[in-house]
């Protein structure tokens, strides 16, 4: 590298030294290659080259390198410019096209610049048009989608030749564009017929056309192509443009001879073309069946058949071909000879030919040549099997046999036959049906009739198949049952078929299947209102159906479309008699009285002379109750009135008069119409007749004595009536009638199931004690009831207290001794019982020791009493009473007043008793401890408690000083309370020392500062020494004590002040803060002597 930069060096220093001229182009050239070459200096290479160009503006060499540099290094613009350059400088026409074609073919490739591409193109064309360039600018058009700048370059280009055969394939090219790029059909097919202008011979714009007239649909232009084209075709194009020629005579201008004539010529060019053979005879036979009769044309088409049999094709094809012409020589033709001669020319061919058997069977038939028809007929369903055709034949068979040839047995057995290939067979089923029904064999009728039915397959045509098998069940067989089922039938295809709903209303409403009912009626209603307006049998018809429908939606207990449906009967036809009835039925049942009272007077009215008496009767009776509803009492008495004036008897209107009398206040009317009941009706209903009037005479009319004789009626009737017998027994006790009350309450009882009714039993048994104490003064009568309740119900306290009451009043102590006895007995020994027990034992007790003054046997019974009771302060002092005054009792006695100590409510009497007793059984120190008691914790000393403490004292004294602290037996035993010793109190501690924490009170929350107002033990306040004693004594060392007073008073002393507002602690002596651990509290009281 550094010996090319040198020799760059030396270049340089000898061009400068050199005089512009050729020997300064060649070095400038030659440093230039080596500046771009040698030493990648573009840009000095390219100041060299300018250099030469400066004196030389057209220096090829210069500018040829400057092109190849500014290409090869990608400089695409600088390539361009410099080219340009080049054209200024070229010499030659040729050279100067090149040059553009190049800056052309730069701008569109290497700059994408299209338009450029196309201006160059376009200079090189106005300095000498040739046919490359052209070719190149419409290339470039075509590239950018310019398709009819494209299009009018070829036009130039194809101007620009001379030559008609080029001329001919440029302005191909041009049509082609207008039509596949610039979508102008018109403009093409200009295009291609002028391209046959400059060359008939075209094949492609003959192409081209023919596409064309296609897709545009123009016929009449594409058949002059075609005919272009077979002046240009070989004998094989030849053939297949004359099929195209004849499918648009055929399909497109609907010319069939023109057609005919081409295949002709097909035919002409190839005899044994097959196609055009088979065209012949498709366009003959359309030819000719337009054109019929035309039997020339006929006669075409059996020659062209001719021609086709000629070709000896297959045996299959062959026969096909001789049954197509046996079919025109017959129908169309009428040439029956030659037909049957064609037919059997098929079948010789082929014996198993269905066409021609099929064929000929029908000739056969049409001719009235039955024998030779049935045997073509048999043979071809033979030769079907069990198939679709074989079924026809079989039909056609049986129809031949039955209509023609009258064989009946032959006629069933083929329609049999075609129903065992298809069951359901509708033309044979039906030919059968007719059949059996002319020979009333009704069961295979009915057998085919199902069958049929079920077989049909339009929708109307099964409907009413079904139809018949129904009706056909329902009067024929009366089989109610397959009728519904088939009438089922007819609804799910025609739902709103009033052939089928009509009887299967019927049915259903036989049946009592109400709600299949309503919907069958719902189709007939709404079937017959279609024409009820236009037809009044119609109308009248509707309305007898509604009123069913009323009727069955009455029975589902659908009121209120039953009465709808009622109503719009009754407005079709008011002097109907059922709907009317049902309307105003339901009138009354929906609360529309005044309604139902005017359709009521319209049944009167209309129908007065039709009804019954019974019938009228009934009318009378709803329309006065009606009147009642409606408040119009005078006028509803009238319509009962007019109903009893025709049935003296008629127990509903005598009901309603006693109701409404009853409403009115008119007691003795009702017990007038009540009697004249009670002689009408049946026993049980006399009964309950018998009771109201008792209940009526005794509480409305005060008759206590019509009262009695009516329930007495009433007994008769049912004689273990307790309701009766209570009325009667309050009756009998309201008269005074003592016996009979207890004949009736004797009765009662008899009646009563003391295990099932305690409550009433024990009520009958202290009802009839008191009738026996008040009214029959039979006082062991009494007891014995009194004691009957008891026992049905020992907590029956009223018997108890009416029977002790009744005894102690009749002074029968011995009687009431005994019943104490028995009470105590009957209570069973149950906690719930305990109380009860020790209740009757004190009123033991006291009978003892008030009536009897037996002091023992009421010591005996308070004995018992403080034993079942030993909570009960009163029972244990006057237990301990009873004791104290029985000789040598003294021990018991102290017992019995240490266990009322804790519950009495007198303490200085128990503690008197207490300290008198134990000096008596010289016990002095508990008779010393005892008035100790009474002189410090109770607070009143009696004499002998005084007398005590004297002579007791001074011994004492000389014992105050405790020796020893509490230990944990003496506390159980001696302080705990009795509830906590044991397990209880051992769990309730655990309880304490695991979750005491858990349920502690803050100290702040008991006013308690925690820290400033704990007391120290070693303090020396007197009650704080009295503290740490008692602490000690009773082993409480763990309790702290917090004294906010103390600490208060402490401070006030401190600082000399003087006494402020009172303390709240200051009425306080000690009480337990509920903190953790558990701590004291202590108040004024306990410093009141420091204080």
């Amino acid at each position: 590298t550094s010996s090319f930069e040198e020799l760059e060096t030396v270049y340089e220093e000898v061009v400068d030294s050199v005089e512009k001229g050729p020997l300064a182009e060649r070095l400038y050239l030659a440093l230039a290659r080596l500046q771009d070459e040698r030493l990648d200096e573009p840009e000095e290479a390219e100041a060299s080259l300018r250099k030469v160009l400066e004196f030389d503006p057209a220096n090829r060499a210069a500018l040829e390198m400057l092109a190849a540099m500014f290409s090869r290094r990608g400089q695409d613009n600088e390539y361009v410019v410099s080219l340009e350059q080049k054209l200024e400088a070229a010499a030659s026409i040729e050279e100067r096209k090149a040059i553009l074609r190049e800056i052309a073919h730069t701008h569109e490739v290497r700059l994408q610049n299209p338009d450029d591409a196309a201006g160059a193109y376009l200079r090189a064309l106005e300095l000498e048009p040739d046919r490359d360039t052209f070719r190149l600018l419409a290339d470039l058009y075509r590239r950018e989608r310019k398709h009819r700048e494209a299009a009018e370059t070829l036009i130039r280009a194809r101007d620009f030749e001379s030559q008609p055969q080029v001329r001919s394939k440029l302005q191909h090219e041009v049509a082609e564009l207008y039509e596949r790029e610039i979508n102008d059909d018109e403009a093409a097919v200009a295009g291609y017929q002028l391209a046959l202008e400059f060359d008939p011979e075209n094949r492609d714009a003959l192409g081209s056309l023919e596409r064309l007239y296609t897709k545009l649909d123009r016929p009449a232009e594409l058949l002059g192509v075609y005919d272009a084209q077979l002046r240009l075709a070989d004998a094989r194009e030849r053939v297949k443009i004359l099929f195209k020629t004849g499918n648009i005579w055929e399909d497109k201008l609907q010319n069939l001879e023109n057609a005919d004539a081409c295949l002709e010529a097909v035919l002409a060019v190839d005899p044994s073309n097959l196609q055009a053979i088979k065209g012949l005879e498709r366009l003959r036979r359309l030819d000719a069946e337009a054109k019929r009769p035309a039997p020339s044309r006929w006669e075409d088409l059996l020659r062209a058949y001719e021609r086709h049999l000629a070709l000896q094709p297959e045996v299959r094809e062959q026969v096909e071909l001789l049954v197509a012409m046996g079919e025109v020589q017959y129908k169309e033709l009428k040439k029956i000879d030659r037909a049957a001669q064609t037919f059997h020319r098929a079948l010789d061919l082929d014996p198993r030919a269905r066409a021609a058997m099929h064929e000929l069977g029908l000739l056969y038939e049409r001719s009235g040549n039955w024998p030779f028809a049935l045997d073509m007929l048999e043979r071809e369903a033979q030769l079907l099997g069990a198939s679709r055709e074989a079924v026809e034949l079989f039909h056609r068979i049986g129809k031949i046999n039955e209509e023609m040839l009258l064989d009946a047995s032959a006629a069933k057995s083929a329609f049999l036959k075609a129903l065992q290939i298809d069951e359901g067979y509708l033309p044979s089923l039906r030919a059968l049906k007719g059949m059996y029904e002319a020979e009333r064999d009704w069961d295979r009728y009915l057998e085919v009739l199902v069958q049929e039915a079920n077989n049909t397959v339009d929708v109307e045509d099964r409907a009413l198949a079904f139809l018949d098998v129904a009706r056909f069940y329902l009067d024929s067989r009366e089989d109610a049952e397959n009728a519904a089922r088939y009438f089922e039938e007819v609804l799910k295809l025609t739902p709103d078929s009033l052939d089928a709903a009509r009887p299967l209303a019927d049915l259903y409403i036989a049946q009592e299947r109400w709600d299949r009912a309503e919907a069958m009626l719902d189709i007939v209603a709404g079937r017959l209102s279609e024409g009820a307006a236009r037809d009044p049998q119609a109308g009248a018809e509707l309305c007898r159906q509604l009123y069913r429908v009323g009727y069955v939606c009455e029975k589902m207990k659908k009121t209120e479309r039953a009465l709808g449906a009622y109503e719009r009967a009754y407005k079709l036809d008011s002097t109907y008699l059922p709907s009317a009835e049902g309307y105003a039925n339901l009138l009354v049942a929906s609360g529309r009285s005044a309604d139902a009272l005017s359709v009521f007077q319209a049944i009167l009215i209309h129908h007065r002379e039709d009804l019954t008496d019974l019938e009228v009767v009934e009318y009378y009776w709803q329309t006065g109750d009606l009147y009642r509803k409606l408040g119009q009492a005078e006028r509803a008495q009238k319509e009962f009135a007019k109903a009893l004036a025709i049935d003296a008897g008629h127990e509903p209107s005598l009901r309603a008069q006693v109701e409404l009398c009853e409403e009115l206040g008119d007691w003795p009317a009702v017990l007038e119409h009540r009697t004249r009941l009670a002689d009408l009706v049946e026993e049980e209903a006399c009964f309950e007749l018998q009771v109201a009037i008792g209940r009526v005479a005794k509480e409305h009319l005060g008759d206590p004595w019509r009262a009695i004789e009516a329930y007495g009626e009433a007994l008769r009737v049912r004689a273990d009536a307790p309701e009766v017998l209570e009325a009667l027994f309050a009756l009998y006790r309201e008269t005074r009638q003592g016996q009979k009350a207890v004949e009736i309450l004797e009765r009662l009882i008899a009646l009563t199931d003391a295990a099932q009714e305690p409550a009433r039993a024990r009520k009958l048994w202290l009802n009839l004690g008191e009738l026996q104490r008040d009214e029959l003064k039979d006082v062991p009568k009494a007891a014995e009831a009194f004691n009957r309740a008891l026992d049905v119900d020992y907590r029956f306290i009223q018997a108890f207290g009416a029977l002790e009451a009744m005894l102690g009043a009749s002074r029968q102590w011995e009687l009431l001794e005994q019943n104490y006895h028995r009470m105590i007995q009957r209570l069973p020994k149950s906690p719930e019982t305990h109380v009860a027990r020790m209740t009757l034992f004190k009123a033991l007790g006291e009978y003892y020791e008030n009536v009897k003054k037996d002091k023992e046997a009421t010591r005996q019974v308070y004995q018992v009493v403080a034993k079942g009771l030993p909570e009960d302060a009163a029972v244990l002092e006057k237990y301990a009473e009873l004791v104290s005054e029985q000789p040598g009792g003294e021990k018991e006695a102290i017992e019995a007043w240490r266990k009322a100590l804790p519950l009495t409510a007198a303490p200085q009497k128990v503690v008197s008793q207490l300290a008198r007793l134990l000096a008596m059984a010289k016990d002095y120190d508990g008779a010393f401890v005892a008035a100790q008691v009474a002189a410090h914790l109770v607070g009143e000393v009696g004499a002998e408690e005084r007398e005590i403490l004297s002579k007791l004292t001074r011994h004492a004294r000389l014992r105050e000083q405790a020796s020893r602290a509490l230990t944990n037996r003496m506390w159980t035993e001696l302080l705990f309370h009795p509830k906590v010793r044991g397990p209880m109190g051992e769990i309730l501690a655990l309880v304490y020392d695991k979750l005491g924490a858990q349920y502690a009170r803050r100290h702040s929350a008991l006013a308690i500062d925690a820290r400033g107002d704990r007391i120290d033990p070693a303090s020396q306040e007197f009650a704080i020494g009295a503290f740490r004693h008692v602490r000690q004594i009773l082993d409480l060392e763990p309790v702290e004590l917090f004294s906010p007073f103390l600490v208060a008073t402490r401070d006030r002393l401190k600082s000399r002040g003087q006494a402020g507002a009172a303390h709240p602690d200051k009425d306080l002596l000690v009480e337990l803060a509920h903190v953790h651990p558990v701590a004291l509290k202590a108040g004024g009281r306990l410093f009141s002597e420091t204080e």
